[in-house]
């Protein structure tokens, strides 16, 4: 085998070995593409969830607030009551 058949060889097998990576970058790609596109739609949906969380927080602790702020009252009401009695 003189040095024109073996570079012959090697060549082939090189351009195999490229054809065979550049299809399975091209499966990658395709994959990655759509698992970027299923991300987004998840993104979006866990945005509305998160936003509707947020307000559905925000009216709870806004309750609370009131509650305590209603509690703190009735103890300074007792307490004036209490010192005026005194």
């Amino acid at each position: 085998m003189d040095w024109t058949q073996a570079f012959t060889v090697i060549l082939t097998i090189i351009t195999s070995m490229v054809a065979v990576w550049y299809a399975f970058y091209q499966i990658v790609k395709g994959d990655i593409k759509e698992n970027r596109e299923e991300f987004l739609i998840f993104r979006q949906r866990v945005d509305v969830e998160s936003e509707r969380f947020r307000k559905e927080m925000r009216e709870e602790f806004s309750k609370v607030h009131a509650l305590w702020a209603d509690l703190l009252k009735q103890i300074y009401e007792i307490k004036l009551d209490q010192s005026r009695k005194a």
